[in-house]
């Protein structure tokens, strides 16, 4: 009858509790390393930010020399027309 009875197995040599020791060790490791990551995260972050800041200030002054060369173009047209009715009159 002893022969029948299943002896079941410590829980460290179950499959499933290997994986989850596996899965704790690999996060721990993981996790160890991110002091580093971030620091260069935070670097990257800030050189993006000034490049950013350069790029939307070159942006601007070229929308604002559009702008200038918009209004000077009326304001030639304006004075061409205006030239142009006091000669026919």
């Amino acid at each position: 009858m002893s022969k029948n009875l299943k002896t079941k197995k410590p829980i460290y040599k179950r499959w499933w509790f290997i994986l989850i020791v596996v899965i704790l060790v690999l996060g721990a490791i993981g996790s160890s390393g991110s002091d580093e990551n971030a620091d260069s995260i935070e670097s990257s972050k800030t050189e993006v930010e000034s490049t950013n800041n350069q790029d939307s200030e070159k942006l601007k002054k070229k929308v604002r020399k559009l702008r200038r060369k918009k209004h000077q173009r009326v304001f030639a047209m304006k004075l061409n027309y205006q030239v142009g009715t006091i000669l026919q009159a």
